[in-house]
């Protein structure tokens, strides 16, 4: 890229940013007026729902994804309002106050989002197949040895990791780099004083923002109390197991992302449920509300909820019954349900938890505290279901899980009209690699594989460990044509690797089958069929020699 690309490239971005300000401005004054005429209330909505649509992708694409996430919010809520076609006919009367003020906070809270960017010029040389960012991680660990080896291997995770030997030094690093995660080696010289006092002496006598990981020699009840007791997100016992210390980055890393979180609410109540829906959604929660209880189930298997919220008593099935209806699927047991009734009795909530429930919520309840309830029992659940369907070694989705993705995604696929491609990935000769080299360099090529898939494909596809040396990815949007091209592309790149193992180097190669269900499709398209056929194009790559990506035959 030219210089004087580069320079039109950064005004552009200059430019963009400078116009937000104004923009979310004068879309909040006109917010503000909202509530007085039905006529003028429908061709506002109207313009702020378009905004909100326009904003929501050029704000990701210039690099603000924060506030492309509220604008993405704020649009699901006009929709749900019907605000793409809303006409002044269609507005009966003025909006509610309450709904108003809901608008008016969403618009101030979009504005505080508007920031500029470190490097603008990264959105755009950055690869599109990029998913996740590269995160800088401090270790800071008197054994340089042993530091050295957790930097390598987190490293090869795709992490951006500096080391410090120092408690002195580590300060410094910790104010330049602004790491998104610190581990603290807790060896013996740092265990003369508390975790806390470590903790403040790194940020100047105050505790530091920068989330801390721990690992130390001892993992007795009174050095796992004091654990719990200073602000850090794990403690690992030496040695280190490696690949569970990555699944907890990740797990919390992928909080820190915002993936938002998925709320059913079941109430019969419709205005009350709607209220709930829209607090929850302008929190930035994606929510689903059903009103016919024979609907639960439905609903549940189609949208994965994160939490279910039902009324305690709704006509022709209870909360508590409905929860037991639920938990006969074992698929579900792990979701929590909260039931939400103005039941005070405790009798009669303890009762109600009794019958498969988790929690109880006494109404009313205020917006913070709702939200603040929703999103700790989902932070919770995610966490639980990320540990559960995480394969152990790649950090990756395990077989079952990457299948009931795959489900998920064909039904998005047909309901919004898009391309969807399957990819089914295998190791070549991966045999020969455990027998040559053993077991351990085995996982290293695995692993290696499987962050290279991380870091290459999109933060919106999935990657799953199908069992053994096979892969599975899913690429919306994405079809025969450019799925090839991505990951040929990875094909080249992890061809490359050098693997070295007790003086001895070597390299491995990856043959790939594509299948994919095309744009518009409107054939009967399920799981099981689009795996046969991405397996039979992997079939035909190895079949022809390996090293390659096949597509799959047409019909």
């Amino acid at each position: 890229m030219s210089d004087e690309l580069r320079e039109q490239l950064r005004n552009l971005h200059k430019s963009y940013v400078a116009s937000l300000g104004p923009e979310l401005m004068s879309l909040r004054h006109k917010a503000e007026c909202l509530g007085q005429d039905a006529g003028e209330d429908a061709q506002l909505l109207g313009e702020l729902y378009l905004s909100m649509h326009r904003l929501t992708g050029s704000a990701g694409s210039f690099g603000l994804p924060a506030l492309s996430d509220r604008a993405r919010a704020l649009e699901h809520f006009l929709a749900d309002m019907g605000c793409e076609s809303v006409t002044a006919s269609e507005l009966a009367k003025p909006l509610a106050q309450d709904q108003c003020q809901l608008i008016v906070d969403a618009l101030k809270g979009m504005s505080r989002e508007v920031k500029p960017v470190d490097d603008p010029l990264a959105v755009f040389e950055a690869s599109e197949a990029a998913s996740q960012e590269n995160y800088q991680l401090l270790i800071i660990d008197e054994n340089v040895k042993v530091g050295k080896s957790m930097a390598s291997a987190l490293e090869s995770f795709g992490y951006d990791v500096a080391l410090s030997p120092t408690i002195a030094d580590g300060a410094v690093q910790l104010q330049n780099l602004a790491p998104d995660v610190m581990i603290l080696g807790h060896s013996l010289t740092l265990a003369q004083q508390s975790i806390d006092e470590t903790l403040r002496q790194l940020n100047s006598g105050e505790l530091p923002e920068v989330p801390v990981m721990l690992v130390g020699e001892s993992k007795d009840f009174h050095t796992l109390l004091e654990v719990v007791r200073a602000p850090v997100i794990g403690y690992f016992q030496r040695p280190v197991d490696m690949p569970r210390l990555q699944n907890r980055l990740e797990r919390f890393l992928n909080v820190r992302r915002g993936v938002p979180y998925r709320i059913l609410i079941i109430d019969d109540d419709r205005m009350l449920a709607r209220r709930y829906e829209l607090v929850l959604k302008l929190a930035g929660m994606d929510v689903s509300v059903v009103s016919e209880v024979e609907r639960s189930l439905e609903v549940i298997a189609s949208f994965h909820p994160d939490v279910i919220l039902v009324d305690l008593n709704m006509p022709g099935c209870s909360g508590p019954e409905l929860a037991r209806i639920i938990r006969l699927h074992d698929e579900w047991l792990r979701i929590p349900i909260l039931y939400v009734s103005s039941e005070t009795d405790l009798d009669v909530q303890n009762d109600a938890l009794s019958q498969a429930g988790d929690d109880f919520v006494t109404k009313p309840i205020s917006d913070d505290s709702l939200t603040a309830t929703l999103r700790a029992r989902a932070a919770r659940s995610r966490e639980l279901s990320e540990a559960i369907t995480r394969d152990s070694l790649t950090g990756l989705i395990k077989h079952a899980a990457i299948k009931e993705q795959l489900e998920i995604e064909i039904a998005r696929a047909q309901r919004q009209s898009y391309a969807l491609a399957v990819v089914m990935i295998d190791i070549d000769h991966f045999k020969k690699v455990n027998d040559t080299y053993g077991h351990a360099s085995g996982d290293l090529v695995i692993r290696a594989l499987a962050n290279l898939l991380r870091q290459r494909l999109r933060r919106t596809d999935f990657v799953g460990r199908y069992g053994g040396e096979e892969f599975v990815v899913i690429l919306p949007q994405c079809d025969h044509l450019e799925a090839f091209k991505r990951i040929d592309a990875i094909r080249c790149d992890f061809a490359e690797l050098s693997f070295q193992d007790s003086g001895r180097s070597h390299r491995e190669t990856f043959s790939a089958g594509v299948a994919c269900l095309a744009a518009n499709n409107r054939r009967e398209a399920d799981v099981e069929t689009l795996l046969e056929q991405a397996d039979a194009a992997l079939y035909d790559a190895k079949s022809a020699g390996r090293n390659q990506v096949q597509p799959e035959k047409a019909n």
